[in-house]
């Protein structure tokens, strides 16, 4: 699904839009559920995702969700980028617009 990555110190102008693909699963010691979002946008975009890794970024996915993000592994492949984000805090309501 489409997906919008925003710097929340800057929330006129997104940082990069591609696909994500959200992963869920339950951690085994406390029970709750987790998230991992893999991200690839189609050639080198603007802004590079690694110069991000230490600070908080928030995602809008297609569907209406939202969540605060880390960015854990970035990668060159040849179609483009590919990056692992790690959702912080669930889902939002209202993040971003």
């Amino acid at each position: 699904m489409q997906a919008t990555i925003w710097n929340p110190d800057n929330l006129k102008r997104p940082l990069v839009t591609g696909e994500a693909e959200v992963t869920e699963w339950v951690h085994a010691a406390k029970g709750a559920p987790r998230f991992r979002i893999v991200f690839t946008t189609q050639g080198v975009p603007d802004n590079d995702l690694a110069q991000y890794k230490d600070q908080i970024l928030y995602i809008a996915l297609e569907d209406g969700r939202q969540a605060k993000v880390k960015v854990q592994y970035t990668s060159t492949i040849p179609s483009g980028i590919i990056t692992t984000l790690r959702v912080l805090s669930g889902w939002e309501e209202k993040l971003v617009g």
